[in-house]
């Protein structure tokens, strides 16, 4: 070996020297080369121009240029750049490599001599493992320092070679997010081992088996960004667990609503804690009965505005859902729809009935469940009564909006909450006033016939047992009450069977109208009659139980 003295500014290192020191071990080189006043061993160095490169010996020239020797002992050798980098891997087979500046040299031999990684093994004398996880540290770093370009790339090196594998088998930008969240390996499993729920797959089917395809289709799907935010292995397992749940979501929904990812990025973008249920519980849309989307009835700018509002105000779950429902109704009422259209998962179905109904039923200004329930509720009306119903409900509800047509916002509003102007409480009301209107006409016809009122009043006697068997000087009971009521005057009978047939408040109206007719007296003779309220009339026979 032939050894020669250069001066220490005449060398230069390589740059691809993949063999490090830590501060400690430099230090110790440093004192020892002060204390023997000379380097241990040569410095290896092949000619460059008017200069050398270091071959082996970097740290060596650095600990002689530190003390200030004045010529560093160099064994000067020949050889092209692999080489020489062949000669810098062998030499430092003592020392620590930097996985990545060994993958990066290696990488460089394999394109020098046109090599496979199997050559290059065999070429230098090592097993192509070695190769192989060099190699990896250097894809790796490339990547990484694509998706981080301030040199976070160098954190590579600090990884164990199954981390690095693991990095390198996540896809874009997965495999950075779970970097960020610390590069656990065992996240990766547990993230794919999704808790069982109701309607959910089972934990098997995304299981390891699948290996990172799950991941590749949360990419495809435009999820990856859900785990963004991840900090720490913990919480890349629960925003995995998210991302899995709205991918299942979303694949139940697209193939009936096209454009759901619409709906579904601004989520994302907001980094809701619980996606699948914002877009349950919040989205408007029109499902059918296995709760598939078939339409979303906002627009998804509307959407994202909705929510995009939320975000500005408040950060509370409690009042997250009152601005995002209120702002959803906004955007409903602007598309000419109420909450309730969208409130029943049979809206679909709701529709149908309506678009089948009369078009003055189409056309009314109300609500879908309103015009469902009209439309019910017409289904129970009597065929002979129908006609009239929808004559009398048409006119109101005309009356009604002309009224409106007229009347300041705050006078609406005031109206609205006195008047009904929907259908269903319009034709309620309409059925109802019919209702009543024949219980009554029935009634006056019931009080009016003296016949009638004794067989009632005698049915009810009959429902006692002493009614129907005792005898009154040999006759039935019921034979002497017929004869002893048809003799009572006409005033106090129709009393009576007020108070027998349950209608006690009605009892002195009638017994007042019985006696004007009799007298021949004018109604305005006698004062307007007190209405009797049933609760006083209830009171005031508790009193009198009590006394």
């Amino acid at each position: 070996m032939h050894v020669k003295n250069i001066e220490p500014n005449r060398i230069h290192p390589n740059e691809y020297n993949p063999n490090r020191m830590d501060d400690a071990e430099l230090a110790e080189l440093f004192a020892e080369v002060r204390h023997l006043g000379r380097l241990p061993k040569p410095v290896v160095v092949r000619r460059n121009g008017d200069g050398y490169t270091i071959v082996d010996g970097e740290h060596g020239w650095r600990a002689a240029c530190e003390v200030g020797l004045e010529t560093v002992p160099c064994e000067v050798i020949d050889g092209d750049d692999f080489e020489c980098m062949r000669q810098t891997y062998k030499r430092n087979q003592h020392g620590t490599h930097n996985p990545v500046k060994l993958g990066q040299m290696f990488r460089r031999m394999m394109g020098d001599r046109d090599l496979s990684q199997r050559g290059l093994a065999t070429e230098i004398g090592v097993s192509e493992g070695t190769v192989r996880n060099a190699v990896a540290y250097a894809e790796a770093v490339g990547v990484r320092n694509s998706y981080a370009p301030e040199g976070d790339g160098d954190a590579v090196d600090e990884l164990s070679v199954r981390q690095v594998r693991a990095y390198l088998s996540l896809p874009e930008p997965i495999r950075d997010y779970w970097f960020d969240a610390g590069a656990d390996c065992k996240a990766i499993d547990e993230a794919l081992c999704v808790p069982e729920t109701p309607g959910s797959k089972k934990l098997a089917d995304w299981g390891q088996d699948d290996g990172f395809d799950t991941f590749g289709a949360l990419v495809e799907a435009g999820l990856a960004d859900m785990l963004r935010d991840a900090r720490n292995s913990r919480s890349f397992v629960l925003w995995t667990h998210r991302a899995i749940r709205l991918f299942e979501w979303r694949g139940n929904q697209i193939r009936y609503c096209e454009s759901i990812d619409e709906y579904i990025h601004p989520v994302i973008r907001l980094r809701l804690l619980n996606p699948v249920d914002e877009l349950n519980r919040h989205l408007p849309c029109e499902a059918d009965e296995h709760q598939r989307i078939m339409k979303v009835l906002i627009t998804s700018i509307e959407w994202e505005q909705a929510l995009d509002a939320c975000a500005e105000r408040t950060n509370d779950g409690c009042e997250w859902d009152e601005i995002i429902d209120a702002g959803v109704r906004v955007a409903l009422r602007n598309a000419g729809l109420e909450p309730e259209d969208v409130a029943d998962p049979r809206v679909v179905e709701m529709m149908d009935m309506v678009n089948a109904a009369p078009q003055w039923v189409r056309d009314a200004d109300d609500s879908l469940a309103s015009k469902v329930n009209y439309l019910r509720i017409m289904k129970d009306v009597p065929e002979e009564d129908a006609e009239e119903v929808i004559r009398r409900a048409e006119e109101i509800v005309k009356l009604r909006c002309d009224s409106l047509k007229h009347m300041s916002f705050r006078d609406k509003i005031l109206y609205q909450m006195q008047v009904p102007t929907g259908l269903e409480p319009i034709v309620n009301e309409v059925v109802m006033t019919m209702n009543r209107d024949r219980e009554s006409a029935a009634e006056k016809a019931l009080y009016a016939d003296r016949t009638q009122l004794m067989d009632r009043i005698l049915e009810h006697a009959e429902q006692a047992h002493t009614m129907r068997t005792e005898e009154l000087d040999g006759r039935p009971a019921l034979e002497v009450m017929r004869e002893r009521l048809s003799q009572m005057p006409w005033p106090e009978f129709r009393y009576l069977a007020s108070f027998v047939l349950e209608d006690a408040v009605g009892a002195q109206g009638r017994w007042f109208q019985s006696v004007r007719e009799e007298m021949g007296l004018p109604a305005s003779e006698f004062p307007e009659l007190i209405e009797v309220d049933e609760d006083e009339v209830g009171a005031a026979d508790t009193v009198s139980q009590g006394e």
